[in-house]
């Protein structure tokens, strides 16, 4: 949201648009943020491929490619000559790990074209969408197709599975907790590593970490936000566990909420996405509680045991509110009471 502000008097009055962060665009440096994502996830996508089979490639390919070729067309259809900048590539990328591993080959491209066409070019464009692309595509073929898309694929003959877990139909620890109970610690050790069913990139918490790690030191994310979202979860986690009386498995029922579903690569990876995410200090712990919250209230009450999709895709539409209300006034300008008494004693 911008609000324009005059200074100055007469003929020497300027105005100006004031509006959230950021002034300046440079395409080298949003290049060069997009693949420093790329080599953050790598580690979970080599993770993905390890833990489940080449039968995950595909997904990545075309997704990818799907994006990539979506973002080409509309950029001839605007004209101009702006540079490839690889926020397509990190679309698709993320748009894969978040689908499961079987369902059909076009549900990618169907994404994909939801997540270019609808929720960034239909806004303008890279820095103009205030709707994460990657979920919003996520979310449409999740309210599409229920079924598929809440389903789980399990880690392929030969991979390491701990004794007392079974790697067919044994249920994740998110779905342990959905049902008021605590998983056990072999599974959430399997959680985070990586060898228990979910979608394709998000179950190694270890590797999405580390990927977390080098974002942190790079100064591509700040800590704010998916610290701000883990701990409100966390939190949360320990009143319901506590209300539900998993009084003696607290710690391994919190850690069911945070190891299982997408939290961490939702954490670090997708709601820290410049353009749909607030601007000032206070407003991106305000949107990461937001979305904590109602990721557990999702998982509490839903009828499926995640909801970081929809948490996210609904704090992104109230991201232009919390700018307004938490973007600093400018140095000299006067406070909204101020406004309203300098107007009433114009009027008398």
């Amino acid at each position: 949201m911008t609000a324009p502000t005059t200074l100055g008097r007469g003929e020497a009055a300027v105005t100006l648009e004031k509006a959230p962060s950021p002034h300046l665009h440079d395409d080298s440096g949003s290049r060069m943020i997009m693949l420093d994502v790329l080599l953050a996830l790598i580690p979970a996508v080599l993770g993905s491929i390890f833990f489940f089979g080449f039968r995950v490639v595909p997904y990545y390919l075309i997704s990818v490619a799907a994006a990539v070729l979506l973002d080409w067309i509309c950029q001839k259809v605007r004209g101009g000559n702006r540079r490839f900048d690889w926020t397509p590539v990190v679309t698709g990328v993320l748009l894969a790990m978040s689908l499961p591993g079987n369902v059909p080959l076009w549900y990618p491209v169907l994404g994909a074209a939801v997540a270019i066409l609808l929720a960034k070019e239909l806004f303008g464009g890279t820095g103009r969408n205030f709707l994460n692309p990657a979920v919003t595509g996520r979310l449409v073929l999740r309210l599409l197709f229920v079924n598929q898309m809440t389903q789980n694929i399990w880690p392929r003959p030969g991979v390491p599975v701990p004794a007392n877990l079974d790697a067919v139909t044994g249920a994740t620890p998110l779905m342990i907790v959905k049902e008021g109970y605590a998983p056990e610690n072999i599974e959430l050790v399997a959680s985070f590593v990586g060898n228990i069913g979910g979608k394709i990139g998000e179950t190694s918490a270890v590797l999405l970490l580390i990927g977390a790690v080098y974002l942190l030191m790079r100064r591509v994310i700040r800590w704010r936000i998916p610290l701000t979202m883990i701990v409100t979860i966390a939190v949360l986690a320990l009143l319901i566990g506590w209300a539900r009386g998993v009084t003696g498995h607290l710690p391994q029922f919190v850690l069911g909420h945070i190891l299982g579903g997408a939290t961490i690569l939702a954490a670090f990876f997708m709601a820290t996405d410049y353009s749909s995410s607030p601007s000032t200090p206070s407003g991106q712990m305000l949107f990461a509680i937001g979305i904590g919250v109602f990721a557990i209230i999702y998982r509490v009450f839903g009828d499926y045991s995640e909801g970081l999709t929809f948490a996210i895709v609904g704090m992104n539409f109230l991201v232009p509110l919390i700018n307004r209300y938490t973007m600093p006034r400018v140095v000299g300008e006067k406070s909204g009471k101020e406004k309203d008494g300098t107007s009433q004693n114009k009027g008398r």
